[in-house]
C-alpha cells in the first residue's frame, strides 16, 4: 500500500487541474520532435560535447561519411534531448510531457 503524503496529494490535485497527463501516459512524440527540432537545442547539446565525440565527428567528415556524421549528431542529440525531459520531469515533479512542453517554452523563449 502506497502512502501519499499532503505533498503529494495536492501537487496530484494540480496536475490534475492544470490537465497534466499521468507519469504513465505515452509520450506526445509530435512534441518530442518539435523540441528536438528547435535550433537552440542541437546548438546546446552539441554546444557540450567531449573530445572522443568531435574525434570521431572528425573522422567521418574527414572520410565523408555524412549518413554517419548526420546519425552521430542524431542519436547525441535525442540522447540528450530525452535526459532533459526525464530530468526536467523530475525536477519539476511533472509528466515527461508536461517536461516536454516546459522545456519547448523554455527553448522557444
Amino acid at each position: 500500500m502506497g502512502l501519499h503524503t499532503a505533498t503529494d496529494i495536492a501537487r496530484n490535485a494540480q496536475r490534475s487541474f492544470d490537465g497534466l497527463l499521468p507519469a504513465d501516459t505515452e509520450v506526445d512524440s509530435t512534441a518530442l520532435e518539435s523540441l528536438r527540432a528547435l535550433p537552440a537545442m542541437l546548438e546546446d547539446v552539441l554546444g557540450y560535447q567531449g573530445p572522443t565525440f568531435w574525434a570521431k565527428a572528425a573522422r567521418l567528415l574527414d572520410s565523408h561519411k555524412d549518413a554517419e556524421l548526420a546519425e552521430l549528431f542524431r542519436s547525441t542529440r535525442d540522447r540528450i534531448v530525452n535526459e532533459k525531459v526525464e530530468d526536467t520531469a523530475g525536477d519539476e515533479s511533472i509528466s515527461a510531457n508536461g517536461a516536454i512542453d516546459l522545456l519547448l517554452k523554455r527553448y522557444a523563449a
